[in-house]
Order: structure tokens, then sequence, then C-alpha cells
């Protein structure tokens, strides 16, 4: 199952992809796309990545152990939903074009929509067993809870994209040792 890193890996993953694909044909050098928090201040770059919420998924049940091998137990991974936002630096915003903010925008969007998922094999390698897909979609929110969001970093709305990544599953550390059967003991009784 997968590490706790995942959370970061997928993250890496996202920005590796926007950097790759836009570069420098929209934004001239991948370090102006960063892993960041739009409430940050006095970092140079240009796109932002942001994983503002995650919750667990409730409504899916695994079952209580999984088997680790002949004299183990582990408890099952949690599910997780990521939520992400994807903005321009508003510090980097007033050197551009709201034209070119929208090509930015459209080109993001266009470029995540192709990676609709990722394997979580790909992003940690040493993973024994294949697990499901990690599924991008954008997030079908209100204007208003976009609002919410960006006043929660403290800084006024910007046009942006939404996008949640599910299931993020992430192993337990919970292990249950078995111990054998070495001794039975069988007793009859007259009846």
């Amino acid at each position: 199952m997968a590490d706790y890193s995942i959370i970061a890996d997928i993250s890496r993953y996202l920005a590796g992809v926007l950097r790759e694909k836009m570069c420098p044909e929209l934004i001239l050098a991948p370090s102006q796309i960063e892993i960041a928090d739009p409430g940050e201040k006095g970092r140079d770059y240009m796109l932002g990545l942001f994983l503002y919420h995650m919750e667990e998924e409730k409504e899916v049940s695994l079952p209580r152990f999984r088997e680790t091998g002949k004299m183990a137990f582990r408890q099952p991974p949690k599910l997780y939903r990521l939520y992400f936002m994807v903005f321009i630096n508003p510090a980097s915003q007033a050197n551009y074009k709201s034209v070119d903010v929208q090509r930015i925008i459209g080109r993001t969007a266009q470029v995540l929509g192709d990676r609709m998922q990722v394997s979580p094999n790909l992003l940690q390698p040493w993973l024994e067993m294949p697990e499901p897909p990690v599924l991008l979609s954008q997030t079908q929110i209100s204007l208003e809870t976009k609002l919410q969001i960006w006043q929660a970093v403290g800084q006024p709305y910007r046009f942006s994209l939404f996008y949640q990544a599910a299931p993020v599953l992430i192993s337990s550390e919970n292990i249950m040792d078995i111990v054998p059967v070495r001794e039975v003991q069988v007793s009859l009784e007259n009846i």
C-alpha cells in the first residue's frame, strides 16, 4: 500500500506535468510553476498548485485486516480525497494581460484534463502490488465556495481551477502479529 508521502507525490506529479507541458510556450521556466500557498508572500512564481483540503472517504468499507504474511495482519489503508486549487500567483498576475492569464488557465485545464489518472505504482515504484489509479477530475463547486477558499488564505478572489484526486490510499502501520498454534489439547467427556 502507498506510503503517507503519496500526497506530496501526487502534488509533485501534477506540478511536473504542468512544467513539462507549459514551459516555455506559456510560462518561461519550470521554476515558475510551484506547489505553493496563494497566501504566501515574497515567492516568485507564475502558476501555483495548492492542496487546500483532504477528507477521508467514509462511504467505502474495506476488510478490517489484510494478510501481510503467514504470521501478521495489517490494518487496511485509509482512503482519502484530495482537493487542489490551481491559480495564477497574485503577485505575478499584475505583470500579465488578462488574455495571457486566460491562455495559461486554458492550457492548464487542457493539460490536467488529459492526465485524468495516475498510478500510485508510478509515483512510488517500491509498491509490491498494483493499486487502483488516482483519478483527477475538476471539482464542481460554486463561486461562493471558491470565494471562501480564497478568503481562507487571506487573498481576494482570483480566477482559478479546482480539482479533486481520489481514491488516495494511505497504508496503516498497525500490524497484528498472529501467534502460531503450537499445541492443541483435546478432551473427551463421557456423555
